[in-house]
């Protein structure tokens, strides 16, 4: 079967894995005094969002592996992180990238959204976990360049992924930000967020 996403591409795997050199960094600057502030992720403080992104990890190395939804169940639903999250979130890195193989990128695996290759698997992740590194960089109010060529290469996969499962299912409802918008602006207004993101009244947000 041949790649089913349009935007998969020979440089998705490189993608993937600058992103996750990206992200690595900002989770290992976060404070301890900050594990509990918010995040533009409404619901999800920075303990909460660095777990997620950690399971997306565990998820693929198991997926990779040749586990199934429904073989791995609810092992992933928990805390992942214990009093460490920096920690373990670069210990899945390092068991993420070794799951990933020549055989499993061409492979398909049974997802939560359907039946994919690996190399599709792996191009939603490189969204995903770009746009988490954003909303842990914003949740830590750290300043980050983010990588640029990243960027510009996560959009046409949020609007793929959002054409496919619907709005509001990748992260929010995308908003009308125009057509002029940088590529940082565009990438999260099509995923619901905005660069003018502020924590609700009330948050914790040290």
């Amino acid at each position: 079967m041949a790649n089913a996403m349009k935007t998969t591409s020979d440089r998705s795997l490189d993608s993937f894995l600058r992103t996750l050199e990206q992200t690595s960094k900002i989770v290992s600057a976060i404070r301890p005094d900050q594990w509990q502030n918010a995040t533009p992720c409404a619901e999800w403080d920075m303990t909460v969002l660095v777990n997620h992104i950690t399971g997306e990890n565990h998820w693929l190395a198991a997926v990779f592996s040749g586990e199934t939804v429904a073989g791995v169940g609810d092992r992933f639903d928990g805390d992942l992180v214990g009093d460490n999250p920096i920690q373990a979130y670069l210990a899945s890195i390092e068991l993420a990238k070794a799951s990933i193989t020549p055989e499993m990128l061409e492979a398909h695996h049974g997802v939560s959204f359907g039946d994919i290759s690996g190399h599709d698997y792996v191009s939603q992740l490189f969204m995903d976990q770009l746009v988490h590194g954003w909303d842990a960089m914003m949740g830590s109010r750290q300043t980050v360049e983010l990588d640029d060529e990243l960027t510009a290469a996560a959009i046409p996969v949020a609007k793929e992924m959002v054409a496919y499962v619907g709005q509001g299912s990748v992260f929010g409802n995308t908003l009308d930000i125009g057509t002029n918008a940088a590529d940082l602006e565009a990438l999260l207004g099509e995923l619901g967020r905005s660069l003018a993101w502020q924590p609700p009244e009330g948050a914790v947000f040290k």
